[in-house]
């Protein structure tokens, strides 16, 4: 079990009994969603709001000890970006990493070879926070635009058509899920005329609906 409680990364090998420190991230450096395993593989991207460059690490060994994988330069220079949002892993195994924030900033692909291979890229729409891995090999996600437009887009990687919409929501999004017959998205209260949190969510084959809403602060 591992578990991130900044500034430490922390480990345990007896089920959560017990835990021990086992890498030190370095100063406003945190995860800010997802991380990614596979066996033993394990795989998270730095999310920090103070400037400077931020890493990409892995783990060979379940967590006992971390190498840099990527490092992502600081916003405003090439290639760079604000932070990383996440990393998940792709059914193959391949790590993806989601950057942001700004339009410049905000894109998303798998790390091949040591770099990043950017299958949505610029503007507020390529800015996502949780991936969802189709069959067909599309990728689904949720625009994390607090200023909008909002948003559920599908990419699909080698296509020269570029992101669809999906589906249009009525606020942000952070987090996204496979369910047993479907997957599910959730909004979140950010940014301007977001009156409240939603929860979408669409069957196997069936139209988006939205099952949920809780209102603002209340």
């Amino acid at each position: 079990v591992l578990l991130a409680a900044p500034p430490w990364i922390h480990r345990s090998t007896d089920g959560g009994l017990t835990f021990s420190p086992v890498h030190r991230l370095r100063t406003d450096r945190g995860i800010l969603r997802h991380w990614a395993h596979r066996g033993d593989v394990v795989w998270f991207g730095e999310y920090g709001v103070g400037g400077g460059d931020h890493e990409v690490w892995r783990s060979d060994d379940a967590g006992a000890t971390w190498d840099r994988l990527w490092t992502l330069p600081p916003s405003g220079e090439p290639g760079g970006g604000r932070h990383v949002h996440g990393v998940q892993v792709d059914p193959l195994g391949q790590p993806w990493v989601m950057v942001g924030d700004s339009d410049e900033d905000a894109r998303f692909g798998p790390l091949v070879e040591g770099a990043l291979v950017a299958v949505a890229a610029g503007g507020q729409a390529s800015k996502a926070t949780s991936l969802l891995f189709e069959p067909d090999g599309g990728v689904l996600w949720g625009a994390d635009a607090p200023r909008g437009p909002w948003g559920l887009h599908r990419v699909r990687p080698g296509a020269d058509l570029g992101p669809t919409l999906v589906q249009e929501l009525d606020g942000p999004v952070l987090w996204a899920t496979h369910t047993l017959d479907g997957a599910a998205v959730s909004t979140e209260v950010e940014g301007e005329d977001v009156d409240g949190a939603s929860l979408w969510w669409a069957p196997s084959g069936d139209p988006w609906r939205r099952v949920l809403r809780a209102p603002a602060w209340r």
